[in-house]
């Protein structure tokens, strides 16, 4: 059974790239990455892992059209023979790599969602998930079996500039089986980015994708953000937690 991570990555260097692809590596058999157009040592970086295979983005990047991104990475991921893909980003990591393994190995099926949780502070041996407002634990069907062809539009990642998904439509429609297992997203968790990193989506979408609301929450102060406490989760390397 092979399983492929699939993911578009920028600028990862500095960011959690080495600890994310290590993480990935544990439980994953091949991953493929589309490089958006990175200026620093990205591509390096992540071609010097064993099973890390990396191709530059020849299409508009991932904020001028992001489907057409997502697209052309699904169609190289495809070209792995994988059996499943879990389509991930360069800032996730899964809280249980051993369960999810099993679970493909033991209990096959089309497409699985897994529990996103939104990692928004770190002290020590434990995190902060942010549960306010439209922040909150969600299920997202990001594990799924691949066909052996991409055909037809069903098997395509809907056309939208921004906030089209990750998943082609025939898996978004497909019934999911929710696995309980954590993708913990750490990609607000560092004070020192997540201005801008909110300025690029204020500057790209606007409102016109994400609702506003949404995109001004993202800068609120802390006395105002709603927080549940966890244990670290057993499978994301310490790493993560630097900031």
């Amino acid at each position: 059974m092979k399983l492929v991570a699939s993911a578009i990555v920028r600028d990862e260097a500095d960011r959690y790239l080495g600890p994310w692809l290590t993480h990935l590596l544990t439980f994953c058999d091949e991953v493929r990455l589309l490089d958006d157009g990175s200026t620093d040592a990205t591509a390096d970086i992540a071609s010097s892992f064993t099973e890390v295979h990396v191709q530059p983005n020849q299409g508009p990047s991932f904020f001028e059209h992001e489907s057409k991104a997502r697209n052309a990475l699904l169609r190289w991921t495809i070209k792995a023979r994988p059996d499943y893909v879990l389509s991930i980003d360069a800032d996730e990591f899964i809280g249980d790599a051993v369960a999810l393994r099993a679970l493909l190995a033991m209990n096959p099926h089309p497409v699985y969602s897994l529990t996103m949780r939104e990692v928004w502070k770190v002290e020590g041996d434990r995190i902060g998930l942010r549960i306010d407002g439209a922040w909150g634990d969600r299920y997202c069907p990001i594990l799924w079996r691949a066909p052996p062809l991409l055909r037809g539009s069903r098997w395509e990642i809907p056309n939208r500039k921004l906030a089209c998904g990750r998943e082609p439509s025939a898996v978004r429609h497909a019934p999911a089986r929710r696995t309980g297992i954590g993708i913990y997203h750490f990609g607000w968790a560092r004070v020192s980015e997540r201005v801008s990193r909110a300025e690029r989506y204020f500057e790209h979408d606007g409102g016109r994708f994400h609702a506003d609301k949404h995109l001004q929450s993202i800068l609120w102060p802390d006395e105002r953000v709603q927080l549940k406490w966890v244990r670290w989760p057993t499978s994301v390397p310490a790493e993560a937690g630097d900031e």
